[in-house]
């Protein structure tokens, strides 16, 4: 996960027109109550109105426009936090004009994936004028996404407390919550067939830059005389007087498509949420090792709101597709129709295309089928199972017809996942409710092979 930093929001509110409080309209219903009851019931009640009049009167005169001139900042201690993590939010309030405020109420709205138990962003406080006060509160991530904090709302008393304004300080902070089992595959090694010029970890059958011994060759100019193999070179200055310096083998990295799938293949209701949720993690943990490996990582999504994000490296690129990734959503999109126009019009150079979808229905499979059928790229198909993490609870009535039709889902799974390895692509069949480290320890073994068989052609 990146580093995270504090984020820091202000503005100053405008006020609505000053008005009167329901408490004014109250008390002089109850002294004009008390009055004609002391006319026509009891004439001491007429005593009770006279107090009440003298308050509202002096009220009236003592009144004064609630409204402050403030300054409200909200600071987030952290932007960047993980599922089940808490963070620290800070309101500074400011009194910048020349009256004081009696009474003065502020709340932050929080998003709901945001709220935990000790969540409290509702404060009351006086502000003497040029005063500064400060208010906290915590929040706690539930789910993970890209959430929000704000508006403000505010709302200031005269002294009386009978006299009141209120504004909506429109201040937004943007808080990102990143899964809580994403991991960069440290046990995990991803190498593409077809690598590009810049380095990489990636181990190629060619000199270059590099720290494994390759060959040794005559010194050229240019050379550093670091690599000079000063042994051999004594050797051959009896034959010779040229130097011979170390070669090494070729460290390069390649362009890499993520493509996740969360069109209308991905299931329905909560399942296709679940479903979702796992692709995201696994897209989030194979683009950080990617770039971890100094690759040029693209990603293409495709549901609700389907985003392309070209192929860079480094931090910043893993930011923007965690960013995009946490903002996913499940929708109407055709995935198929996503990759066969984006594929050769976006991203021509890619050397290796992951592919992470549920595979649950036609468009899925044909869009994981054309890629596969594109001998020039290297495919990875990482599929959360959803018959497996979306089973039902047991004791149904209809028990007996639901085993048989899961039955049938698993063959037809089982032979559309047969049909991608034969076609040589390294399918990732995710069953367990486990971490993707957990998952690709599963299918070492065969991921392993995979490298090996591309390592042949490379």
């Amino acid at each position: 996960m990146p580093e995270s930093s504090a984020s820091e929001v202000s503005g100053r509110p405008v006020w609505q027109r000053s008005r009167t409080s329901t408490r004014v309209y109250m008390l002089a219903y109850l002294a004009i109550l008390s009055f004609i009851g002391g006319l026509f019931i009891a004439q001491p009640l007429i005593f009770v109105s006279v107090p009440l009049t003298v308050f509202l009167g002096f009220t009236v005169l003592r009144s004064q426009d609630p409204r402050a001139d403030l300054e409200v900042r909200r600071t987030t201690e952290r932007v960047r936090i993980r599922e089940g993590e808490s963070t620290r939010v800070r309101l500074r309030v400011r009194n910048i004009g020349p009256r004081p405020v009696a009474m003065l109420q502020v709340r932050d709205r929080v998003h709901p994936e945001l709220r935990g138990k000790s969540t409290r962003s509702g404060f009351s406080s006086s502000l003497e004028a040029g005063e500064t006060k400060d208010f906290f509160y915590e929040v706690h991530a539930n789910s993970f996404g890209v959430h929000t904090l704000g508006p403000i709302a505010l709302q200031v008393q005269d002294s009386t407390g009978l006299f009141e304004s209120e504004s909506e300080l429109r201040s937004y902070s943007k808080l990102v919550v990143f899964p809580e089992t994403t991991e960069r595959l440290g046990h995990v090694a991803i190498r593409p067939r077809r690598t590009k010029s810049w380095p990489g970890e990636i181990v190629a059958t060619r000199a270059g830059t590099g720290m494994d011994y390759f060959n040794i060759r005559r010194f050229a100019p240019g050379d550093p005389v670091k690599r000079i193999n000063w042994r051999a070179s004594a050797r051959h200055t009896q034959e010779s007087d040229e130097f011979l310096v170390n070669e090494y083998i070729a460290e390069v990295g390649a362009e890499v498509l993520i493509v996740v799938d969360a069109g209308r293949s991905s299931g329905a209701g909560r399942d296709r949420n679940l479903l979702v949720e796992y692709s995201v993690k696994a897209a989030i943990s194979i683009a950080e090792r990617l770039l971890h490996d100094r690759n040029r990582v693209g990603l293409l999504t495709t549901g609700e709101n389907p985003r392309r994000i070209a192929s860079g490296y480094g931090k910043r690129q893993f930011d923007k597709i965690a960013l995009s990734l946490l903002q996913l959503e499940p929708g109407e999109s055709d995935i198929e129709w996503w990759v066969e126009r984006s594929l050769h019009m976006f991203f021509p150079h890619i050397s290796q295309i992951i592919f992470v979808s549920p595979l649950t229905d036609a468009n899925s499979n044909a869009a994981a089928a054309e890629l596969v059928r594109d001998g020039d790229r290297d495919v990875i198909v990482v599929s959360p199972n959803p018959i497996a993490l979306s089973k039902p609870r047991s004791g149904r009535a209809d028990a007996r017809e639901w085993r048989i039709a899961l039955r049938l889902a698993q063959m037809e799974r089982a032979i559309d996942m047969d049909r991608l390895r034969s076609a040589n692509a390294l399918v990732v069949d995710w069953t367990t409710p486990a971490s993707l480290e957990e998952v690709m320890e599963v299918h070492k073994r065969a991921l392993s092979k995979y490298s090996a068989l591309l390592a042949r052609h490379r």
